[in-house]
């Protein structure tokens, strides 16, 4: 008897141990974590003040129409490939469009009014899930984002530097942070094709291969004009 109870307790410790270090391996932005599907991400909201009343709004809902919900449209090679972009929208007080509700960057006053949560069907459910997320945001919040980001995931696993020439001929240099785990990646370009602005990218590495796969393969479809 006292064998099995050790042998239960062992078992409980080692579940216990994987979903702790599971739930420390997977990235999230906010609270939204890689791999939720369409259905979680519409149940909750980015951890931010200015989504408190938000709610995910994504390809293909009935809101959207030929002016209103920007961030959530896909190319028609993604539409083709199953790609389902979401963002997160506040009612309008008066009537009209619903309004994108911006995300605080980090200890800073900037905001992101540019990002994205893309979704594919996972091959083995079915369901779509979030494999990539994508943040624009000013320069300016790069070393308030890199701490935030060290406190949450430690150390990065590289870091690459390069000066960069932009379309006007400036020449300045461009870093590239990077975290790897749990079949996942993280990485903040700083700054990206403007020098006033930067991107944070969050992705799930084996679905967003196939939802890229499959855009291409679209794209690669469509008969060339020219």
């Amino acid at each position: 008897m006292r064998r099995y109870a050790l042998i239960a307790l062992a078992f409980l410790a080692t579940t216990s141990a994987h979903a702790q270090t599971s739930a420390v391996e997977t990235f999230d932005f906010k609270g939204i974590s890689l791999g939720i599907t369409l259905e979680d991400i519409r149940a909750t909201r980015p951890a931010d003040r200015n989504t408190v009343n938000a709610r995910a709004v994504c390809t293909g809902d009935p809101e959207i129409n030929a002016i209103s919900h920007f961030e959530t449209r896909t190319s028609p090679e993604e539409s083709a490939a199953g790609v389902v972009r979401c963002a997160f929208y506040n009612s309008s007080r008066y009537g009209g469009s619903d309004t994108l509700a911006t995300l605080l960057m980090a200890a800073t006053t900037r905001i992101s009014r540019h990002y994205r949560f893309d979704f594919f069907p996972d091959p083995e459910s079915g369901q779509p899930r979030l494999y990539r997320i994508v943040i624009f945001t000013h320069i300016d919040a790069r070393a308030a984002i890199l701490d935030a980001l060290r406190d949450r995931f430690g150390a990065p696993t590289e870091v690459t530097a390069a000066p960069v020439r932009n379309a006007m001929g400036a020449v300045f240099d461009r870093t590239v942070t990077r975290w790897r785990r749990n079949g996942a990646t993280l990485s903040v370009t700083a700054p990206n094709e403007r020098f006033d602005q930067m991107t944070i990218v969050y992705t799930l590495s084996d679905l967003a291969a196939l939802a890229d796969s499959a855009v291409r393969a679209q794209r690669a479809s469509i008969p060339n004009r020219m």
